[in-house]
């Protein structure tokens, strides 16, 4: 049971419940066992809230409106907010703000930003987006939302490897400068 917890933390995944229903244990010396009489998978997925590695002990939320909606491929692999680092590995390796991508995530909504292709759900219930940043940071690109778009798994292949991904750029750029632009003139006439 604690492998699956850990493996449920670790990737954000629903836990699925069972509930019984019976009679517990009681303490008495002779400790009559307890009884279960009926066993039901609950339809409703569970949230792991918290898991601590050491002990063991974890809090279950029932349902999975847990704090991510969207997600992306880096979601796994970064925890806190961190500034943009260059580290040296094997080859230079940039460390991400996951607040950038989270913000971009948000104001996709689920779609690409490119396409308008709804992300899909993923086991956690989330919508799956990749976040790609137009100027790479390898080429002094900034890690910002005016930099970032998030993209269907397709168009991010593209942008890496296909043969049109300097018009992909190009592309890119004028749409997520549109989408900035838009939610600023928002911004403004709602503080007006």
């Amino acid at each position: 049971m604690d492998f699956a917890l850990q493996k449920a933390a670790r990737l954000n995944w629903p836990v699925r419940v069972i509930i019984c229903d019976g009679t517990l244990r009681d303490d008495t010396p002779d400790r009559k066992r307890s009884e279960t009489e009926t066993r039901m998978l609950d339809d409703e997925p569970w949230t792991l809230e918290s898991y601590d590695r050491d002990s063991g002990e974890c809090i279950l939320v029932r349902g999975i409106d847990g704090p991510a909606k969207y997600i992306d491929q880096f979601d796994e692999s970064i925890v806190k907010s961190a500034p943009v680092v260059r580290e040296e590995v094997a080859s230079n390796q940039y460390s991400r703000n996951p607040d950038v991508r989270r913000s971009v995530l948000e104001r996709a909504k689920g779609y690409c930003e490119f396409c308008g292709a709804e992300g899909f759900k993923t086991l956690a219930g989330a919508r799956y987006l990749e976040t790609h940043h137009i100027v790479p940071l390898s080429e002094l690109g900034e890690d910002s939302a005016s930099n970032v778009i998030a993209l269907c798994p397709n168009h991010h292949r593209q942008a890496h490897y296909g043969e049109n991904r300097d018009l992909l750029r190009e592309k890119f750029m004028i749409h997520v400068s549109k989408l900035n632009k838009s939610i600023h003139s928002t911004a403004e006439a709602v503080a007006d």
